[in-house]
């Protein structure tokens, strides 16, 4: 089976019932509330779109995916299927290459952006002043970005991972990663690189 312009990729499931923090803290979660925090987001490519030939990702690779692939509508006739199912017993989904956001070749391999893709991390530190009027000193929490996760034109730039970036903090999408919360952005969004 092969669609036009969409991956086939299978999960073994959709959902997981828990989760995982950094601190290795197991949580039960709600389904309807936390589908970003329970999604399945690693899947295994089945089939390539038959009009994109020329393509990093192979048959049997392993791709990180939007959790918007396993979302549903729920009305009063019962649960209506997304554009994205093809069979939910067997697994199998087709979704457009933009909703691929890094691919591996196996479970042993790091994690690559594929395409304009590209993972940062955040860390807090602080900004601290002084006012003229007032003998009052402050600290302003500032979030940092890093990347983690890079792409092949970054690579090309000679950028690294954890070289810390100056990004659009208004397109980050928070995603997780191994129980932490690191955020998916697309190469336009990163600004600059600052110098190390």
């Amino acid at each position: 089976m092969r669609s036009n312009y969409h991956f086939i990729i299978e999960s073994s499931h959709e959902f997981n019932e828990c989760f995982t923090t950094v601190g290795g803290l197991v949580l039960f979660g709600d389904k309807r509330h936390l589908q970003n925090r329970l999604a399945n987001q690693i899947a295994k490519v089945v089939a390539l779109p038959l009009l994109d030939i020329e393509d990093e990702i192979q048959v049997g690779y392993e791709v990180f995916i939007d959790y918007s692939t396993f979302l549903r509508f729920i009305s009063d006739s019962g649960v209506i299927e997304n554009n994205y199912t093809i069979d939910k017993d067997r697994g199998l989904y087709k979704i457009p290459a933009s909703m691929i956001y890094l691919y591996r070749r196996n479970a042993s391999d790091e994690w690559r952006g594929y395409r304009d893709n590209l993972v940062v991390t955040s860390s807090l530190t602080s900004e601290g002043g002084t006012s003229n009027l007032v003998n009052i000193v402050w600290e302003k929490p500032k979030k940092e970005y890093f990347l983690e996760v890079l792409n092949d034109e970054l690579i090309d730039c000679d950028v690294q991972k954890g070289d810390k970036v100056l990004c659009n903090t208004g397109q980050l999408l928070p995603i997780f990663m191994n129980g932490k919360e690191v955020f998916h952005l697309r190469n336009r969004d990163v600004f600059a690189v600052y110098e190390k």
